[in-house]
């Protein structure tokens, strides 16, 4: 017998997936690391995790954060930390209490007596108190920055600490 020759299957192309922002892919995985952190916090200190009280409605309260912040009242802005609060980014570090943080954001609004945040995205974690908002710094005519804020709220509604990351072209 003579053995026929092996047929090789057609391949079909497989189209490729729409390609994922940079934007996007950098706060889709800092909601994966806060979920993470928030995951990990609550297997350390399950009586004192921080649980979303169905009341808080944390998109609301982010929202109202970005209002404040553009109107650039220190002391409403101050009310919106809890007393033992931090605000990291890639410049400063401004921390323990809700009184630096305010003052640090004030001396930013005095530098750039324009700035103002642009709320592009936000992205909740099931039942925990944390947002990260995909959002757009326009410091002035000249420059927009692309940030990606982790903000964490207490059981009270108020932010224990907000982490901004820079986008990096």
């Amino acid at each position: 017998k003579i053995a026929k020759p092996l047929r090789r299957r057609r391949r079909h192309k497989i189209a490729a997936p729409p390609p994922i922002s940079q934007q996007r892919l950098l706060c889709g995985g800092a909601l994966l690391l806060a979920c993470a952190l928030l995951a990990w916090r609550e297997g350390q200190t399950i009586d004192k995790a921080a649980m979303a009280d169905p009341e808080i409605d944390v998109v609301a309260l982010t929202k109202t954060y970005f209002e404040v912040w553009n109107s650039h009242d220190e002391a409403a802005l101050r009310g919106l930390h809890a007393d033992a609060s931090s605000l990291h980014d890639w410049d400063a570090t401004l921390s323990p209490t809700n009184a630096a943080v305010a003052a640090g954001v004030a001396k930013i609004w005095k530098a750039e007596p324009t700035i103002k945040c642009e709320i592009i995205d936000l992205y909740t974690c099931g039942p925990d108190l944390t947002v990260v908002a995909n959002i757009n710094v326009v410091v002035n005519a000249d420059l927009t920055l692309t940030v990606c804020d982790v903000i964490e709220f207490d059981a009270s509604g108020r932010v224990t600490s907000l982490n901004a990351f820079l986008k990096k072209d």
